[in-house]
């Protein structure tokens, strides 16, 4: 693994938005939370992909690369930007690195 603290900043990332996805199926109230959440981890993601390009796996290890792509399917409000991600992962895939593994692990949402 490369960046140790960028895979640490991607997986707290991820945390937080799991922990608060959670918490809304006991309080409807927090799905404002949630958009919040969302929309701080888009610019720090858009912050991450422009300096780093796509967090591969040899980059940030498995589970933060996952939990990336986890963070872009939440971003919503930015489909330009899911779309330049996918790319930016299918491009890895083609020059033979993965973008991530997919984990059997349910996530929720």
């Amino acid at each position: 693994m490369e960046n140790k603290k960028l895979a640490q900043e991607i997986l707290q990332m991820a945390r937080l938005d799991q922990k608060t996805r959670k918490s809304i199926i006991k309080y409807a109230s927090t799905w404002k939370k949630v958009q919040e959440i969302d929309r701080a981890n888009l610019v720090k993601l858009k912050r991450i992909v422009s300096r780093f390009g796509w967090p591969t796996i040899t980059l940030v290890g498995k589970r933060a690369s996952r939990m990336a792509w986890l963070l872009v399917q939440h971003a919503d409000s930015d489909v330009k930007f899911q779309e330049q991600c996918l790319e930016l992962m299918k491009k890895e895939k083609e020059i033979g690195l993965e973008p991530f593994e997919d984990h059997k692990k349910k996530l929720l949402w």
